[in-house]
């Protein structure tokens, strides 16, 4: 959803505002269809995705334990049940069913439904204590009140008056609806407009695919029970426009608990890679890490101080070898979605205390770079860093990210420095692989030196 939630739910509520406002202005777009089997698949359907997205949300409350979480779980659990114990069931098999009881139960149930999803939009976040007896606790009160309702509205039977009922104005069909009925559809609405602002408040401030589709679907639920009080249809054996914006609310709640088991899936991958990565590196630390730390130990030891060049030799490559397997340790623990900020600060303090350097940091927060540029630049001032300590003997390295028109990456040390002119200087090839990364992404190279004054090495893209 790229539009901003706020703005997804406005347009929402304007396009379901000039539906309800066209039909109750324009008779002919106004229709009421009879059917049965129509009526009972739209309720079953209602009930069936409302259970779907209470399942889904009762997984995010195991693991997150938060009592909103809980609240929208309770709303949609009694959503529908009251659908399916209480219209798509009577809708399936009317002729078990008492007509009067059916319709005022699963009115009361829409509307408890209603009131605990303005609760759920506007609950806090705050941990449940004890969440697996609290839940039990929650869904056995409520499903004995529904329960109660029902049982109140069975004793009640003879008393109460039809919800709907269809009569004839001029010759055309018309649906009346009960004073109380039509009540009842205003005070839903009502909730679910409170539960569309709530929702949508809440997917202003945090990303979560679920809740902003919520904040759609309540606000095209809002209008379905403001079609139903003009209209009356709910409930009944006729379709007309409220039934079909109540659809599209459970339709969109579908959508919404397709997306979050996307999510789900995704956050899924992302830790099997991340454990995957950890393993490797384990596997790096434990094994070739240690064999390059005993080789460069012992060529060390077997110069005994004296210039021997192939045992210097073999001793540096494998110091750099090592270099390497830290580098891979360290990018390979890294969870995939850290700021490059922080990356770029660890890999230096890392690399400025082997070499024994002070390090002043200065970067720019919220840069947002591609893995693959990510990899090109640390490996560029992990080599600018290196030749500062090991070539230019600096005492202080200072690293700076600027983040402006342009992305800029300076490495600054106050070592003896050398001329760029000269022909051959210490890590002539590593600064030649640090211009070609650069190259490669577009940037450009800079390196300001001068003996006795330090380097300069900046990176501009």
């Amino acid at each position: 959803m790229a539009l901003r939630p706020a703005y997804l739910s406005v347009a929402t509520a304007f396009v379901a505002c000039l539906v309800t406002v066209s039909v109750a202005l324009i008779p002919p777009l106004h229709f009421a269809y009879r059917s049965v089997s129509l009526h009972a698949a739209l309720e079953t359907a209602a009930a069936i995705i409302a259970l779907i997205a209470a399942t889904l949300v009762f997984g995010r409350f195991r693991e997150s334990g938060r009592l909103n979480d809980l609240a929208l779980v309770t709303a949609l659990s009694v959503l529908g049940a009251a659908n399916l114990f209480f219209a798509a069931l009577p809708a399936a098999i009317p002729h078990i069913f008492e007509p009067k009881v059916a319709t005022w139960s699963a009115v009361a149930g829409g509307i408890l439904g209603s009131g605990l999803l303005a609760l759920a939009a506007f609950a806090p976040a705050t941990p449940v204590r004890h969440p697996r007896g609290t839940v039990v606790a929650v869904f056995l009160s409520f499903g004995a009140l529904l329960g109660i309702i029902a049982a109140i509205i069975a004793g009640l039977a003879s008393e109460l008056p039809a919800g709907i009922r269809p009569g004839f104005v001029s010759g055309e069909l018309q649906l009346e609806g009960h004073a109380a009925f039509l009540a009842t559809q205003i005070a839903a609405a009502v909730f679910l407009a409170l539960a569309a602002i709530g929702f949508t408040l809440k997917a202003a401030t945090r990303s979560d695919e679920l809740i902003r589709w919520l904040a759609v679907g309540t606000t095209l639920g809002a209008f379905a029970r403001i079609n139903f009080a003009l209209f009356p249809s709910l409930y009944s054996q006729w379709v007309s426009t409220g039934d079909i914006l109540r659809i599209a609310f459970y339709a969109v709640l579908l959508i919404g608990a397709e997306r979050e088991i996307r999510a789900y899936q995704r956050r899924g991958a992302a830790v099997a890679v991340l454990e995957e990565r950890r393993r490797i590196a384990r596997d790096i630390h434990d094994g070739l890490a240690h064999e390059l730390a005993f080789i460069s130990a012992q060529s060390r030891h077997l110069t005994g101080g004296a210039p021997r060049t192939a045992l210097v030799q073999i001793a540096s490559a494998a110091e750099r070898a090592m270099d390497e397997s830290r580098r891979a340790i360290a990018a390979l623990t890294r969870p995939l979605d850290e700021p490059f900020d922080v990356t770029l600060a660890a890999m230096a303090e890392e690399l400025s205390e082997r070499l024994g350097a002070r390090l002043e940091l200065d970067l720019a927060t919220g840069v947002h770079i591609p893995p693959a540029n990510r990899e090109a630049l640390l490996r560029v001032v992990r080599e600018a860093m290196t030749n500062a300590g090991r070539h230019g003997r600096a005492s202080s390295i200072t690293l700076q990210l600027i983040n402006g028109g342009k992305l800029q990456l300076r490495i600054l040390d106050d070592g003896i420095g050398f001329d760029p002119a000269a022909e051959k200087q210490p890590g002539a090839f590593g600064l030649t692989s640090m211009r070609e990364r650069v190259q490669v992404l577009g940037g450009e190279f800079r390196l300001l030196s001068k003996l006795g004054e330090g380097t300069c090495i900046e990176v501009i893209l």
